[in-house]
């Protein structure tokens, strides 16, 4: 996980990018970690997040098996759309539409 929040971090010091992020973890029945970004452009920030971490060759493998990406609006989970899920059996948004 070092290696995941470090790459996170690189992105949230996109000044360019990113207006405010926060970044927790804890535990609920099994280690959780939670990287938030507030932008502008979310499209833009997808796509650097799946080059970055998703897509890598030294993390695909990890993010298949556990992880989940999402995308909120002003309204938070009221106004949301899945961009990416461990389980390939729940729907996805594309990124490119943000």
């Amino acid at each position: 996980m070092d290696e995941l929040s470090r790459l996170f971090q690189i992105l949230a010091n996109r000044a360019d990018l990113v207006r405010g992020h926060s970044f927790d973890n804890g535990y609920d029945g099994g280690s959780y970690y939670n990287f938030t970004f507030e932008t502008d452009r979310p499209s833009e920030l997808w796509l650097l997040i799946q080059q970055l971490v998703f897509q890598a060759p030294d993390h695909e493998e990890k993010m298949a098996g556990a992880a989940m990406a999402m995308c909120s609006g002003d309204q938070g989970w009221n106004d949301y759309v899945q961009l990416y899920h461990w389980d390939p059996n729940v729907p996805v948004f594309l990124g490119s539409a943000l």
